[in-house]
This record gives C-alpha cells, sequence and structure tokens, in this order.
C-alpha cells in the first residue's frame, strides 16, 4: 500500500537553497569560483564524515548509501485504501470466520499486514498479537531513528569543522603577515572563512534538511502500521466495519478522509 517516486520536492528545494545563496553572492560581487576552495572542501567533508563514521557502528555506515536514497524517493502511503481493506476483512469475519479471512489476504503484498492476519490465523489471543505486532513497530522505529542520526550528527559537526578550517587558514596568514601585501593578506583571510562559510552551509542545507526528511517518511510509516495495528485488532475482536473504520479514520488528517461513508451492512449496526 505505498506508491515510491523520485522526490521532486526535495531536489527543487536543494536548487532554490544553493541557488538563491549563489546569486544573492553573485549580486554582492562575489565571484561563484571563490566559493571552491580545495583546502576547505577537504577540511569541511572531510572531517565531518571522519568524525561522524567515528561514532557509528559499521552496520550503520553500509546503511548510508540507502538512507541517501531513500532522502531522495517519495513514498505516498495509501492510509484510505488499507482502512478500506481492513474494515472488508472485519465484515468476512463476522460473517463467515477467519477460514475466509485467510482466502480473502492471500494476495496481499504487505509483510506487516500479512503477519498480523497471520497471528489471528494461528488462535493469538488479542494481547500477544497487539505485543507482537508493537514490538515490530518500535524496532522499525528504532532503525529508523538510527538512520537519521548519522545526519543530525554531521549537522552538529560540520560548523565546528568550519571553525576548525577558518582557525587553520589565519595561521597560515598570520604566520606569513611580515612576507605578504594587503593584497595578499585579503585573499588569505578570505579563504579563511570560506570554510566557515562551508561548514555552516552543509549543515543548514544538507545534513539537517536531510535528516528532518527521513524523520518526516518514519512519522509516515509509523501511522500507516499504527492503523494497520488497530485494524487487525478490530478483526480479531469481530468489531463492526462502521466502528472500524472510524476508530481508523480518527488516525488520519482531516484532509485524508474521505467525505463518503459507506452504508452500515444488515448485520453492521455495532450490536
Amino acid at each position: 500500500m505505498k506508491k515510491r517516486s523520485i522526490n521532486i520536492v526535495v531536489i527543487v528545494g536543494l536548487v532554490l537553497s544553493f541557488g538563491g545563496l549563489g546569486y544573492g553572492f553573485h549580486l554582492e560581487g562575489g565571484e561563484i569560483s571563490a566559493l571552491f576552495g580545495v583546502s576547505a572542501i577537504l577540511i569541511i567533508f572531510g572531517g565531518t564524515l571522519g568524525s561522524t563514521v567515528v561514532m557509528m557502528s559499521e552496520e550503520d555506515v553500509k546503511s548510508l548509501p540507502k538512507t541517501l536514497k531513500k532522502v531522495f524517493v517519495s513514498e505516498e502511503y495509501d492510509y484510505q485504501g488499507v482502512i478500506e481493506k481492513l474494515t472488508e476483512w472485519t465484515t468476512i469475519t463476522r460473517r463467515e470466520g477467519t477460514v475466509e479471512l485467510e482466502s480473502a489476504s492471500n494476495e496481499e503484498e504487505d509483510p506487516f499486514i500479512q503477519k498480523g492476519i497471520g497471528y489471528i490465523l494461528e488462535g493469538n489471543e488479542y494481547e500477544a498479537i497487539e505485543t507482537l505486532m508493537n514490538i515490530e513497530l518500535e524496532a522499525m522505529m528504532d532503525r529508523h531513528e538510527q538512520g537519521a542520526r548519522p545526519y543530525e550528527q554531521a549537522g552538529g559537526i560540520a560548523p565546528t569543522m568550519g571553525i576548525i578550517g577558518a582557525v587553520m587558514g589565519l595561521v597560515v596568514v598570520l604566520a606569513g603577515l611580515g612576507q605578504s601585501g594587503v593584497e595578499e593578506l585579503g585573499k588569505g583571510i578570505s579563504v579563511a572563512f570560506l570554510a566557515t562559510l562551508m561548514g555552516i552551509g552543509f549543515a543548514n542545507l544538507v545534513c539537517l534538511p536531510f535528516a528532518e526528511n527521513l524523520k518526516r517518511k518514519s512519522e509516515q510509516e509509523v501511522l500507516y502500521k499504527t492503523i494497520v495495528i488497530e485494524g487487525i485488532l478490530g478483526i480479531h475482536t469481530g468489531t463492526s466495519a462502521m466502528l472500524l473504520r472510524r476508530k481508523l479514520e480518527a488516525y488520519l488528517p482531516e484532509e485524508k478522509v474521505t467525505e463518503e461513508e459507506p452504508e452500515p451492512k444488515a448485520d453492521e449496526s455495532g450490536e
């Protein structure tokens, strides 16, 4: 119940942020080429990456390409679709029992929903199903938190690396103060502060926004799986379709709830 596509919003946001800063710098009379100092790039990106990696486990490092790719992928969850499916299944269960539920769910592609239906068909108690599914949900939340953490850490380290780069540059400038003219001195100070600019820019234009993007995607998946859990538990207890629908739709923002509500079936009075 999830559709993936290229996240144009992220690409547009990056273009606007970098483009706006670059154009603003150009309007102030700056040369864009002046923003690409090799030494500053090595200090900021090398130092930030190295320090961040030190705080990560081997598994976290291996997952970095996956989380980076996830930032640029848009994930659309069909909340209303899964609610329709769950309410339909609770109607089937109330009328014909769990045997028919098995045949109705055979074509389900979502592993999380499959597990939930499997727990019902195995005859597990309500509390056991709730515990098992919530454990999986919490484990997923922990994985997502670990995936976003390196970007937050890099966002905190990069500005500090910028200051280190600026101090290093000033050390070089001051060391050659007696041999350099005013023009050379100005260029040296400019290069020194370029590191600070790059560190702050990298943190606030890339690292921290990427971390927030991953957190938002996690919240969307948590909402989806919370709806699934409540739906599975409702099917297990034989909740009426109308009541289950209202309960599940209560989790959704108002704009995502369909205005029309199907008329209750003959046996769906909730009694």
